[in-house]
C-alpha cells in the first residue's frame, strides 16, 4: 500500500515512488495517449483508439514492469506492486463520469482480488 511505503520510508520516498511510476507510464504509452496524475497515488491513462484487450494488455505490461523495479532512496530498496481497473468507452458509456466509475469498479476488485493485478471493467459496473 502506498501509505505503508511513506509511513515506513517518509514523503518523499513516497514522492520518489510516484516519479519513477509516472516514468514507466510515459515509457509504455503512445505519443497519442494521455497519461497524467489522477490523485495523490493514482494515474489515469487515456488510450486513444483502443480496445479493451489491446488496453488490458497494456496495463499488464505496465504493472508487469513496475513489479520488476526497485527503488534506490536514501540507502533503501523499495520495491512495491500497482493494481490497474481497465474501462472501455462504448457506445452504452453515458459520459466520462460513469466511465471513470467504471474503471475505479474495476480497480477495486483488482484490489480485492489480492493487488498486483489487472481487472477488466464488467457490464454491470
Amino acid at each position: 500500500y502506498f501509505k505503508d511505503i511513506n509511513d515506513e520510508y517518509g514523503h518523499q520516498a513516497g514522492d520518489e515512488v510516484i516519479r519513477v511510476t509516472a516514468e514507466q507510464v510515459r515509457k509504455k504509452v503512445r505519443a497519442t495517449d494521455i497519461a497524467g496524475r489522477y490523485g495523490g497515488e493514482e494515474f489515469g491513462i487515456v488510450l486513444i483508439d483502443t480496445d479493451a484487450d489491446s488496453a488490458r494488455y497494456l496495463a499488464e505490461r505496465l504493472r508487469k514492469a513496475i513489479d520488476a523495479m526497485i527503488v534506490e532512496y536514501d540507502g533503501c530498496e523499495i520495491s512495491f506492486t500497482v493494481s490497474l481497473g481497465v474501462a472501455e468507452i462504448t457506445d452504452v458509456t453515458e459520459d466520462c463520469r460513469q466511465w471513470l466509475e467504471s474503471a475505479d469498479q474495476a480497480l477495486y476488485r483488482a484490489k480485492e482480488s489480492g493487488r498486483n493485478c489487472v481487472m477488466l471493467c464488467m457490464e454491470d459496473d
